[in-house]
This record gives structure tokens, sequence and C-alpha cells, in this order.
């Protein structure tokens, strides 16, 4: 877990291995009227859990050699069939990810708590 230090719990800066460290450098980087900040949780985006089934087919339909009446309720699937489709294009773009280096360097943060800022 990666954590990331707010004044303002908007522009949060990290990411800092322990709490700890993103508080010691809150206090390095405050002046007078900083008397506490925000601690948060850094989370990278899964850009992969959005794609799926429904944007593809809908990109698809979208298409103008789609967008006619007779192709109104194409494809007809079960639920299995949209949930396998939904893995392996995740499972595709992930290692695409991989083999490019391309998973996001940028996080947002969750469960802030805000917190004193120790003065020496």
């Amino acid at each position: 877990m990666k954590y990331a230090y707010s004044f303002n719990e908007e522009d949060y800066h990290g990411p800092h291995d322990t709490i700890e460290d993103a508080l010691a450098e809150a206090w390095s980087d405050s002046d007078e009227d900083h008397t506490h900040c925000w601690i948060g949780e850094c989370a990278i985006p899964d850009a992969a859990s959005h794609l799926d089934y429904d944007a593809v087919i809908e990109h698809i339909t979208n298409m103008e050699d789609f967008s006619h009446e007779w192709a109104d309720d194409w494809p007809k699937t079960t639920k299995e069939q949209r949930e396998e489709l939904t893995a392996s294009l995740q499972a595709a773009f992930k290692a695409w990810l991989d083999k490019h280096d391309l998973h996001p360097k940028f996080f947002t943060v969750k469960n802030a708590k805000r917190m004193e800022i120790p003065k020496s």
C-alpha cells in the first residue's frame, strides 16, 4: 500500500511508502497555516476493468453498417457468452499493457483521513 497527502482534499502528493513518510513530507511542505492534512491510500486505476462486452458491442453497433433495423438484436448472446467475451477482452488488454509497460503511472486516492501534522 502507498499513501499520499493533501492540504485541500483535492491535490494529493505522493506516493509514499508509509503514512509516516507522507506526514513527514507534509510537515516539510507545510507553512505555519497548515496544522493538519489528509492522508489517503493510493489506488492505481485498472484500465482493463472499463473494457467489457457492453462497451465493445455498443461501439460496433453504432457503426454505420450496423445501424439499421435488421441489426437491432445482434448479437443474441447468453450471460455466459457475455462474461466470456469480457474476460477475454480484459485479459488481452492487460497482457498488452504489461508487454509495453503502459499501465497508468498516476493514482487516485481513497479512504482519506484528516491527520494532524506533527511539528518538531
